[in-house]
């Protein structure tokens, strides 16, 4: 600003020639400029429309006041997505969680507890691991009681909250990378309370799917969508493990009907498990969706000509995902 506060009659004006519309506000970000030549005073109008876009990745707003001969205000408000969180990590199902520390107000052994707790695992849609039944109980400070595995200890670290796939999960806060490299999500205890642990289903011809991926965030929260449609899951952190998996269902004849597949993954990949299964006559035709960020056409070719039919880029939509999953198993709604 030059001291003289917004010209909105000129900007109105400027819009109107670039066929731009909207309100004065939505104006002053849409990248216009009075300036007819880029010096240190005078820009295109892109740094404007660089913020707005920022404000509108960080869930924030833009305020403006500008008064004529005084000058031009921006304030900016956001809530600090890099904000440094007290977690208690804990252990459940075989698998890491944080839960807020501040929540917790006490853990103790099942003995010591006179409230019967309830299953931290379970409520997942997890199989607690043995000991588990014995292990440690989290009491918040809202009186819920919790079961878990062990406690693993308390960490201070920036939580990511603002990730794909976190909206149609209330119990699930975000995600971290603790100290050994690894994303643990950052459980909502409280958000979770309401939640029912997913029934095992009474019939015998409801179909399996098998989530194949290496984030524990992405195989619990898909796990959790498809047993609300009443389907069986299994899951699998990398290829190789549900190679093994596989190989050990074909022979027990309780194959899946689907895999979900992400590519990129340790130890086997997404494209390398394609190749393990085209080359086995028992799993070869088993159908295959690819759920993946590497969805480039180079990535969708290598995929095709292993035979998958369709590819899922992430992020997607849940009805996306439900919509593909029901070309290849029947759901009783």
């Amino acid at each position: 600003d030059d001291g003289a506060g917004i010209d909105w009659e000129a900007l109105r004006q400027m819009a109107r020639e670039a066929g731009v519309s909207g309100e004065d506000h939505s104006l002053l970000f849409a990248g216009l400029s009075s300036a007819d030549a880029v010096d240190v005073l005078h820009g295109r109008g892109l740094g404007l429309q660089a913020v707005a876009a920022a404000m509108t990745q960080l869930q924030g707003e833009v305020s403006v006041e500008s008064t004529a001969q005084q000058g031009t205000r921006f304030s900016l408000a956001w809530s600090d997505p890099d904000a440094v969180e007290d977690l208690l990590l804990v252990l459940a199902g075989g698998q890491h969680w944080a839960v807020f520390a501040d929540a917790v107000q006490a853990s103790m052994a099942p003995q010591d507890d006179s409230t019967p707790p309830r299953s931290l695992a379970a409520a997942l849609g997890l199989v607690e691991e043995t000991g588990e039944a014995t292990g440690v109980v989290l009491r918040t400070r809202d009186g819920q009681h919790w079961r878990v595995q062990s406690v693993v200890g308390r960490r201070e670290a920036v939580v990511q909250r603002h990730l794909p796939y976190l909206s149609a999960s209330p119990w699930l806060q975000g995600a971290v990378v603790v100290d050994t490299g690894v994303v643990v999500p950052v459980l909502n205890l409280q958000g979770l309370q309401g939640v029912r642990a997913p029934a095992p289903a009474q019939r015998s011809d409801t179909a399996t799917i098998m989530i194949i991926d290496d984030s524990i965030t992405m195989r619990s929260m898909t796990a959790r969508l498809l047993q609300r449609h009443r389907l069986h899951t299994m899951s699998a952190k990398d290829g190789r493990d549900a190679l093994t998996l596989l190989e050990r269902a074909a022979v027990e004849q309780r194959l899946p009907q689907l895999l979900l597949l992400d590519l990129e993954m340790p130890h086997m990949d997404g494209i390398e498990l394609l190749e393990a299964l085209r080359a086995r006559p028992a799993l070869r035709a088993l159908a295959v969706v690819v759920v993946s960020a590497r969805n480039g056409s180079g990535h969708r070719q290598r995929v095709a000509a292993l035979g998958v039919e369709h590819f899922l880029g992430k992020p997607y939509r849940e009805a996306q995902l439900m919509a593909l999953v029901r070309r290849y198993v029947q759901i009783e709604e």
